[in-house]
This record gives structure tokens, sequence and C-alpha cells, in this order.
């Protein structure tokens, strides 16, 4: 989560301390949990027009604070080469003994970079920031504030390009990557060059901006709605808070002599000894993140570098992954470091056609990288981010529309991450009046595969039928029945097809659902997934708890239910959640008489 960081621009009369705004614990507690004497670098914007810098990641760099020196260059390309363009290396934190004078004679800094560091020695974190004003590092003062949205203040851009590779393979490997080099080096030159349009809407940006009136050039880019063709004051682009799509296009002619005459080029390269042509096809894939005060005209100068970027990238993934003389297709995919997909997200350079479970090493080396413990995945293909569900048209996290619970206070604890919203009637089933377990089932699925866990698709209700006759739970008169399953079953059928092990907690009664707070917490806290709830004739899935205790020392407790028997538009949000089909409900909607049995699944420790 990002840390805040208002910048105080120093001069010979003033020297008061920045004050360096915490938005949210995550990023502090990384930076505690580190050992001492290493070192990483602070992911965020410089905003030169509010005055501030916004810290939105770290990470973790290898080797040790004394090996700083030499390799934190290396390090800040590594890292830089993954950000979005707009998104950059601000600053480094450190663990460990230092003196001013070693931090300052670091190159890498540049006027307004953070410094965070940590010289305890003790069990407590004391913190030491600073701010490097070109001349001197000053010091900064450290404080929490709650977190926004970074989308009001920025648009995201993406930017798809298809460009073909052209070079030469030769059987000596060393020559075929110094031609792959220069072909690479031909791409970025033409990215960066004249001939590069880029196309958003009824907008054509290029390096000298000749195609759009001045006044545009110099509008903000939060105004950019205005430009692209979009008049309709109801239209979702109005809002410039969505991923706004570009084009890129190349300028076949070139203008020569002084008649400024057109005309196409063309090259003609002659074929190497021993050499034979290869094209491979690079689907670039650039995501940008730029403040909204920047100037639309300013737009093709960051896209532009940003390409160069990405293929410097690409081809140093290319090399690393060829085997003997088969060099591999890249392929971009990006990925949320983060539940709540709140900070823009990283891109990373996979080799096509290598399956995840061949890239252990790369996805445990970018969890070290961005300080990810290794018990849940992130880096997994099925998690990349902008990729059609593999949920379809169900809703996804409809709990987030929800209205509050009305405790104000005590504890709260809801589901972590994604899941679909599964209920009667979808998917062509009528299974109304008895597949209320089965939804939920499918519910639980979801979020397992939406995190990364399996790549399998969502469960239907002849494949679980058909699961629990294969482990012996029933017999085969129960496939294509419309009998019931329960909290068992849904932990069976876990279990076998996505390798999910689950608690069943065991309550008396309805009643008594009030005495197991603190066991739904602790599972929503350390696991995470949603739970199945069956008692009576109904299942229902439980996405989190509040609860505390009044004045009176009585417990005041509200579940946060997602209900399967929803039969009306899969899609319509707002009567899901006006009316009641997921809610915070008391302690009345439990059967008093009913016992429950609840399916807590547990989290595989993998990634």
């Amino acid at each position: 989560m990002p840390l805040r960081v208002r910048v105080v621009p120093p001069s010979a009369s003033i020297r008061q301390k920045t004050r360096v705004i915490v938005w949210n614990s995550t990023v502090s507690l990384k930076l505690s949990r580190t050992i001492q004497s290493v070192y990483g670098l602070l992911i965020g914007q410089r905003n030169s027009i509010g005055g501030e810098v916004e810290i939105f990641s770290v990470t973790s760099c290898n080797g040790k604070l004394s090996d700083l020196q030499d390799e934190l260059s290396g390090e800040i390309n590594r890292v830089n080469s993954m950000l979005p363009i707009g998104v950059d290396v601000i600053g480094l934190w450190y663990n460990g003994e230092t003196n001013d004078e070693f931090l300052f004679n670091q190159s890498m800094f540049d006027s307004h970079s953070i410094i965070i560091g940590n010289r305890s020695n003790s069990g407590d974190v004391t913190y030491l920031e600073y701010l490097f004003d070109g001349d001197e590092l000053l010091h900064c003062e450290l404080s929490t504030i709650n977190y926004r949205d970074l989308s009001e203040d920025n648009q995201l851009f993406r930017l798809h390009i298809q460009l073909d590779l052209s070079f030469f393979c030769n059987p000596n490997m060393d020559e075929t990557f110094k031609s792959l080099n220069l072909a690479f080096q031909r791409l970025k030159e033409r990215c960066e060059s004249e001939e590069s349009i880029f196309n958003i809407g009824n907008l054509c940006l290029n390096s000298d901006n000749t195609f759009i009136d001045e006044h545009i050039v110099n509008s903000r880019i939060a105004d950019i709605a205005k430009y692209i063709g979009n008049t309709d004051d109801n239209s979702k682009n109005r809002n410039v808070s969505e991923c706004q799509s570009i084009n890129l296009f190349f300028n076949l002619c070139q203008t020569i002599g002084s008649d400024n005459l057109n005309c196409p080029v063309f090259q003609i390269a002659p074929l190497q000894h021993s050499s034979t042509q290869s094209i491979i096809p690079i689907n670039c894939d650039l995501l940008a993140f730029i403040n909204k005060d920047i100037d639309i005209g300013d737009l093709s100068s960051y896209l532009s570098h940003g390409l160069s970027k990405q293929l410097s990238y690409i081809e140093d993934t290319m090399i690393e992954y060829t085997i003997g003389s088969k060099i591999p297709t890249p392929e971009i995919l990006h990925f949320y470091l983060d539940f709540e997909r709140r900070s823009p997200p990283v891109s990373v350079v996979y080799p096509r056609g290598i399956p995840d479970s061949e890239l252990t090493d790369l996805r445990k080396d970018l969890h070290s990288m961005f300080l990810i413990d290794n018990d849940h995945p992130v880096f997994r293909r099925i998690q990349r981010a902008f990729s059609q569900s593999i949920v379809g048209r169900h809703l996804v996290n409809v709990h987030e529309s929800a209205k509050s619970s009305g405790i104000r206070q005590g504890v709260k604890c809801i589901v972590t991450g994604r899941y679909g919203y599964y209920h009667y009637g979808q998917d062509g089933i009528s299974d109304s009046g008895w597949g209320c377990a089965y939804r939920s089932l499918q519910t639980l699925a979801s979020w397992f595969i939406l995190q990364g866990y399996c790549d399998r698709p969502v469960v239907q209700h002849r494949e679980i039928q058909e699961t629990l006759v294969a482990v012996g739970d029933k017999q085969k008169e129960f496939i294509n029945s419309r009998n019931w399953i329960g909290s068992f079953e849904v932990s069976a059928v876990l279990n076998e097809l996505y390798g999910v092990t689950s608690k069943i907690l065991h309550v008396t009664s309805g009643s008594k659902m009030s005495s197991h707070c603190e066991d739904l917490a602790r599972h929503f806290q350390s696991q995470g997934p949603p739970v199945m709830a069956g008692g009576g004739q109904y299942a229902h899935t439980i996405l989190g708890i509040q609860f505390d205790d009044d004045d009176d020392n009585e417990r005041v407790v509200k579940w946060l239910i997602l209900d399967p028997h929803y039969t009306g538009d899969e899609l319509d949000i707002r009567t899901i959640v006006t009316k009641g089909w997921c809610s915070w409900k008391g302690c009345e909607f439990w059967d008093q008489t009913a016992y429950y049995n609840l399916c807590m699944p547990q989290r595989p420790i993998e990634f």
C-alpha cells in the first residue's frame, strides 16, 4: 500500500523537516520484517506540480548494504523495467548501520529522492527518514493516514502493438545474439522516432504533436475525455479512471529534399553467410500510470520511452530462456501485488510455452524482490490482470457493494481476495430447491482459482456428483439426481479436484452460532477463503463476521452472507445487495434449532 510523502522544497533559509505520511501499515510492516544489513528500493511517483512524492511499494535487493554501490544501478534498471510508465524507483530503504556520507555518495539520488533507514539493533524499528535535495540529506518525519484511491490523481493507459523482430540465426549463438541485439536496437529507435504515432480515440500524438491543436497539447490528461471523440455526457469515459486503450501506428513516409516530397522507404539487408533469417512477433503490452496534471502533449514521450524500456526487458528474457538454438517467444503479463488491486500492476515478461510449473524459480525471485511471502501465489498466469475471468459472467466480489453491518467498532474480518457469485439457475442448470450447497461449493472453488492456486474450471453439478461417487461417498444412482449435499461433501470435492483441505466446524444449533465468532475471525484473518455453512434445509456462504460487546456485556454479531438461493438477473448487482442476497445478517438469520456444519477451506502454502 502507498506511503505519501509531502515534499518541502529546500532553500537556504528553509530547513524544516519533510513529513513522510504512511497510508497503510503494509509497507512499514514489510520494512520492519526485513533482516539486518539488507537494502531495497522505494517505488512510487513524483508529482512535481503538487509537490508530493507517493510511495506505492517497496522491493528487496540481493546482497548486503556494503555492496550497494556496485549493485544499485542494475537493481534500479531491473525494477524500473517492470513498472508502468509514470511509476519509478524514487528512493532507497536500508537496514543496518551506515552514515550520511555513504548515502550521500550514491549516484542514483536526484532531487527529492526518499531514503528510509532502520538502524535499530533491537526488535523495535527505529526509522531515519531523509529527503535528498541534490545538496544534502534533510531529515523527515513519519506519520500515518488512511488510504485513498490512486485513480483520483492518475490515469491508467494500456498500449498494444505487435512488432516483427527480424534477425539472423547463426550456428554460432554469439552471432545470433548480436543480430538479435541489433534488431531490438532498430525497433527501439523506431519507437522513439518521429515515425511513431500514438492513437487514442480521435487523438493522434507524436513527438512534435503535428496532428493536434496547440490548446490540446497544453490541456491536462484529466481533460482527455473531451478530445477522444466521446461526446456522451453519461459515458464512462467522462470519468477517466478506467484503463484507456492506445494504438501505435508508424508513418511509412519520410520527408526528403527541399520540396517536402514523401515516398515510402525500403531497407534491403543482405543475408549473412551460414545464416537464416528469422522473424518473431513481439507483442508489446505497455502500461502507463500518468498523473492527470501532466499535459496531453507530453504523453507521446512517456509512451515512446516506455516502449523502448519494455523492448530491452523482452530482449533480456529471450536471451535468458534460450535453450540451445531455440529462442523463445515472449509474452507480457501484468500482475497486482496486493489482493485489493489498489496499486498499479507490474509487468513481467514470461517465455511463452514454458508452463508455470517450470517457472518456480522466477516466481520465487519475484516474491523475494517485492517482499511477498511465499505462502500464496501472485505471479501465476491465471492471476494476470486484464484477462477474461475464468468465472465468466458471474459477478466478482459482490460484497464490496453491500451496505455496512451497522456495528461501528469491535472485530471485523472478511474474505480476502476475489471470488465469483454462484447461485440458482446459472449456466443453464435449473437447480432451484436442491442446488444451494452446489452453488456455495462453486463460490469456494472460484476463490482458489482466482487466487491462482489452481487453473481448472469451476466444477459443475454433474462433475460434483461424479466426484463423490469416485471417492466412495455416494452410490452411482447419485449421478444426475437432485439430491442435496452438505459440508462434508463440499470438503471432499474441494480436496479431490482442487487439492484443498478443509476444517469442519460443528455448531450444535443456530442459537450457538455467536459462540464461534473467534473461530470465523481467525479463519478470515489467517486463511481468507469464503466459508460454506450447511444447516437444516439450506446452505449459505459466509464472507465475513463482525462482532462487538455492548455496554451491558452483550455481544452484538453480524455475519456477511452470500445467498445462493437468488434466482434473478445474475448481473443485477443493485437488486442483489438491496434485497439482501448479499448482506450482513444478525443472529435471527440462523435456524435456532438446527445444527450447522461449517466447511472452512484451508489455503495451501505455495506460490
